[in-house]
């Protein structure tokens, strides 16, 4: 089925979630619904609008760790465009 854009609350993208997490967050009352997907889901007594696009109602601290570059020598010669630091040849 489709899945769900999660954003952080001050509206910057976290990860992309399925319709089955994206259901248990709304029903948890975490998330604000901002678009959502012609399609529906059925229960028993309620039918709920697929969400495309939720917030989170409280912000979320990312570790700094997953934001950084990865120090790697690859990274060092494409960030130095495969010149050498001494020489700049």
């Amino acid at each position: 089925m489709e899945m769900t854009l999660l954003l952080n609350a001050t509206y910057e993208p976290l990860r992309v979630v399925n319709w089955q997490k994206a259901i248990a967050l709304l029903w948890q009352g975490k998330v604000e619904v901002l678009e959502v997907y012609d399609r529906e889901v059925h229960a028993v007594s309620i039918s709920i609008k697929l969400p495309s696009v939720m917030r989170l109602l409280k912000l979320v601290r990312l570790k700094d760790v997953h934001r950084a570059v990865k120090f790697s020598r690859i990274n060092i010669f494409t960030r130095d465009a495969y010149a050498c630091q001494y020489c700049r040849e």
